[in-house]
């Protein structure tokens, strides 16, 4: 799912609030393809597919959602520089790793709602440093905050 966050600069409200052209272009992409995802997945895009060293770095964060993983654990990972990491990772899975890091914990907080656990509980197990954090991303990422979500 694409990420409307790729840079710490880039919040929530960036699609209205940037005075960057780019950078509302590149998020109301992100925010068309994702709902597109969400209300039709069968005529959106396939996922990319993840080979190599990017799918173990994948992998990694998967098995990782959790905790605050750093770019020089993924160089490990991947056994690449950092900037190669970054632009290998874009190019396979069509993000840099943050905002598909952050994804991963957004989606995360969905299946713990869904199963019934609390929006606290939810945002610790994600490894969100708070609700507010959490709320923040997941409304950019999902559209509403994860109260609305929870009641369904």
């Amino acid at each position: 799912m694409p990420g409307l966050i790729w840079r710490k600069d880039l919040r929530a409200g960036m699609l209205h609030a940037s005075r960057h052209r780019l950078a509302r272009q590149v998020a109301l992409d992100a925010v068309l393809s994702a709902l597109l995802r969400e209300l039709a997945p069968q005529h959106s895009a396939p996922e990319r597919q993840c080979h190599g060293r990017i799918a173990d770095a994948v992998d990694y964060l998967d098995s990782h959602v959790e905790e605050d993983v750093s770019l020089d654990e993924l160089c490990r990972v991947t056994g690449l520089r950092r900037r190669q990491t970054i632009e290998a990772f874009r190019r396979v899975t069509g993000l840099p790793p943050p905002p598909g890091n952050l994804q991963r914990k957004v989606r995360l907080v969905k299946r713990l709602l869904r199963a019934g656990q609390s929006l606290a509980e939810a945002a610790a197990q994600a490894g969100f440093a708070d609700q507010s954090h959490k709320g923040r991303h997941f409304r950019a990422i999902v559209g509403i905050t994860p109260a609305p979500f929870a009641k369904g």
